[in-house]
Parts: C-alpha cells; sequence; structure tokens
C-alpha cells in the first residue's frame, strides 16, 4: 500500500509517477542545496545495473547544472527514466521532476555513447529552471482553463537546447567533437530552410500546437519546432558576443546565474518578459540585444545568418567525410542522409522524405512519398545509392524508379559532385569562443 501525501492540485499535476516490476532508485548527487535521484525502470532486470562510469557523468552533470544557476528552487530532484522498445520515446519537463523514456539498452556501456539520452538528460533537467521556474509570461495563468500563451518558446525551449547540450559537453554526457557534428548538421538544415522568408521564427512558437506533429511535406518550405535549434543558434550568438565584448569575462552563465535566481525559491513559477531579459543582458554586457532579437526571432529572413558562428570563432563548411553522429543516427532511427548532395532524405522502407528546394532532387521532379524501386537498372539499396552518388562524376546522372500508388515513374538526378555533409571548421585568427563555451566549470578527477 501506497500512500501519498497530500498536495496542492498544482503540485499534483506536476508529478509524474513511474512504476514496474523491475525498478530501482540511485542517488546520484547530494549537494548543500539539494538531493539528485535515479528512478530507473527496465524490461530487462540486467538493465538495473548501471555502470559506474555512466553514474559518474549524471553526478558531474548536476554538478555542472548547480555552478551554471548558482541556486535551486527544489530540496530534491527525481529523474525519471524508462528504458522501453514498447514505450514511445519522451522527454518531458516538471518543476522538481523529469519523464524521460529511451530505447531499452540505451543505459549500457556499450550503447550510452550513441544513445539519445546524451542529449535528452540535461535538456530536460535544466527546464526545471528554464520553463518551470522562469516561465514566460502568457504562460503562467491563474488556472488550467485558461489557454496559454506560447511565446517566447526562443527562450522555454532554445535557451533550453543551448544550455542542455553545453552542460552536456561540459559534463561528458557528449563528445565535443560530436556536439560540434550535430551543430553543424542542424545548422545545414537551417540553412536550408526557405520558410523562413515568410514564417518568422516567432510565428513558429506561436503556432507550436499545429507544427508539434509535424509534417511529410516540403518541410523545409513551410518550417517547423524551430525555436528549439533555431532558438538556440540565438542564444549561442548572445554567449559569443557577451564574451567576444568583454574578452572573456563574463558570458551567458553570468546572465543565466543572475536571470533564474530572481524571485523567492519557493515560488511555484516566477514570469518573465522581454524587457527583463534584455535588461539582465544589459546588466552582463552592454549590446545590440533588442536589435539582435527582432531580427532573429521576430522578423522574416531572406536566408540563414550564421553569425551565431562566426562570432563564436567557426564557419560552415562541407566535407565529403560523413560525421560519426550522423552515422549513428542513421543506424539509431534507420535513414540515410542525402540532403546535401542529392536534396533528400530516405528511411528505411526506402521512401522519400524532404527534398531540399532547388537540389537536384528538387529540379529532377522528386517529391516526398515516392518509394525507390531501382537505381540505374539495380535493384535500389541505399548503399548502391552511396556508391553512385561517389560514382556521379564520371556519369552522366542517376536514375531512379520509383513508385506512387500503382504507377511507376522514372528519374534522372543531375549530379556530379561527391558526398556532402556539413561540418564546423575553426577560423584561423579568430578566437574560438565556442571551445571555452563547452569547457567543464567543475573540476573532476580522472
Amino acid at each position: 500500500e501506497i500512500i501519498f501525501e497530500e498536495v496542492t492540485l498544482e503540485q499534483l499535476i506536476d508529478m509524474p509517477l513511474v512504476c514496474g516490476e523491475n525498478f530501482e532508485t540511485f542517488e546520484i548527487a547530494s549537494t548543500s542545496m539539494s538531493k539528485y535521484y535515479l528512478h530507473l525502470v527496465t524490461e530487462d532486470e540486467r538493465d538495473l545495473t548501471v555502470d559506474d562510469s555512466i553514474m559518474n557523468f549524471y553526478n558531474r552533470l548536476i554538478l555542472e547544472v548547480e555552478k551554471l544557476f548558482g541556486r535551486t528552487h527544489f530540496d530534491q530532484y527525481h529523474l525519471l527514466l524508462v528504458l522501453s522498445d514498447n514505450m514511445p520515446g519522451t522527454g518531458l519537463e516538471h518543476r522538481n521532476s523529469s519523464l524521460n523514456v529511451v530505447k531499452a539498452h540505451d543505459m549500457r556501456k556499450s550503447d550510452f555513447s550513441k544513445s539519445r539520452i546524451r542529449f535528452l538528460i540535461a535538456h530536460e533537467i535544466v527546464h526545471a529552471w528554464c520553463g518551470k521556474y522562469r516561465r514566460p509570461a502568457g504562460m503562467f495563468t491563474d488556472d488550467f482553463q485558461k489557454n496559454k500563451d506560447t511565446d517566447f518558446l526562443w527562450v522555454y525551449e532554445g535557451l533550453d537546447q543551448y544550455l542542455g547540450e553545453v552542460l552536456a559537453v561540459r559534463s561528458g554526457f557528449l563528445h565535443p567533437d560530436r556536439y560540434k557534428e550535430a551543430m553543424a548538421r542542424g545548422a545545414g538544415g537551417m540553412s536550408a530552410q526557405t520558410g523562413r522568408q515568410w514564417r518568422s521564427l516567432r510565428d513558429t512558437e506561436i503556432s507550436s500546437h499545429i507544427l508539434r506533429g509535424g509534417s511529410k511535406s516540403w518541410n523545409f518550405l513551410r518550417r517547423s519546432q524551430e525555436y528549439y535549434s533555431e532558438g538556440a543558434m540565438v542564444w549561442l550568438e548572445i554567449d559569443a558576443r557577451i564574451r567576444q565584448a568583454t574578452k572573456g569575462k563574463k558570458s551567458l552563465d553570468d546572465f543565466c546565474a543572475k536571470f533564474f535566481s530572481a524571485g523567492e525559491a519557493s515560488a511555484e513559477a516566477v514570469p518573465f518578459d522581454l524587457i527583463e531579459i534584455v535588461e539582465t543582458l544589459n546588466s552582463i554586457s552592454k549590446g545590440p540585444w533588442e536589435e539582435l532579437i527582432a531580427e532573429k526571432v521576430y522578423n522574416t529572413q531572406k536566408s540563414f545568418n550564421l553569425d551565431a558562428f562566426t562570432k563564436s570563432g567557426y564557419k560552415l563548411i562541407f566535407t565529403d567525410k560523413k560525421p560519426k553522429e550522423l552515422t549513428n543516427s542513421e543506424a539509431r532511427y534507420e535513414w540515410s542522409d542525402f540532403l546535401w548532395s542529392l536534396g533528400f532524405w530516405i528511411n528505411n522502407n526506402n521512401l522519400l522524405g524532404d527534398i531540399v528546394p532547388d537540389s537536384p532532387a528538387d529540379n529532377a521532379g522528386l517529391h516526398p512519398g515516392l518509394a525507390l524501386v531501382a537505381i540505374n537498372g539495380m535493384k535500389f539499396t541505399s548503399g548502391r545509392l552511396e556508391d553512385a552518388v561517389k560514382d556521379s562524376s564520371s556519369k552522366e546522372g542517376i536514375n531512379l524508379l520509383t513508385l506512387s500508388g500503382e504507377i511507376f515513374k522514372e528519374y534522372t538526378i543531375k549530379y556530379d559532385g561527391s558526398p556532402r555533409y556539413h561540418a564546423i571548421e575553426a577560423i584561423k585568427g579568430e578566437k574560438q569562443w565556442l571551445d571555452k563555451i563547452i569547457e567543464p566549470r567543475v573540476k573532476f578527477k580522472k
């Protein structure tokens, strides 16, 4: 028999519970500010035994989080983690807990370095400060019958995305090289997004309720929930600008320590608005913050601005070497990436996904949803398509036979390049502020 304490309705709604036949609780950190617990539910009893090196990452993450924010608004934090191949993956934030579902073997040492956990866990923990405790004013409602205004998701999710990934690297959850590869791949997608010409980043925030499900048709023309990844780029640029202006004496870390310590720690939530964001940034370092935010968030754009990279000492380039992070992603999610060579990706059923506007595939007339049946007279496989891309400079084109419903159709893609993937490269003569950003702030024993 389990008897729960009496709590308010708001607290009850914000406190999820996990249970299962295979269940274990671990104390992952105990500091002067709070205690932190991992509650693990698994399909396989063997996964309840967690390698010490993995638990060390969790402990380091907590210490880096407290170092960044400088204060907690809870005396306990509960990380609820379900390992299952039968439940849909999720990550959901709460004021002093998070609910996460990942694949069944993701906590095994052999799979951990490739798992979604590296990005997910830190993201959801940071939400305890960014989004739950400090909450956009439009989401701070009197009761659950009032609709929430989803403006400021570029802070709620964008800043959280940025801080979560930075903290994941600082704590060892995520290797710096894999972080940079993921950043480059994300920026590549933003560069191809022509929907920004008619839809601002803010528009994706207030349309969140209709964008969350995604679209199977021409996503690069219409935009999706880009307040996550593109919002993170806004904060990377702000961080780099502060470091540049102060010669490294100040950073976004100083903003976070001040902004997320506002209000009484006992409050359920402390609302914020744009005025407070700008004033707090200016208190750290004077800058064109209102203008920058207007340009990146509130206005439409002709093309993606790469200042976040250049200000942090890097540039976006193409390489013919497939990044390890992409290889991990393709294996994990069963897809193949040809976005920056031919202009599309395919799933494990050889169905075309998004088409990059004005790419060779787009110019050839291909569209999302086509099934690829044959390539250059042979049965289609993604491996044969990779070979065709590598050999394209000596061929007149890549011939594809497709199937849509009961209709077969041939297409010829004109491409004479090589495999192309995005990467970032240090700018010679410039300070690589990004490397300073992801340095650990807590000294750990090796």
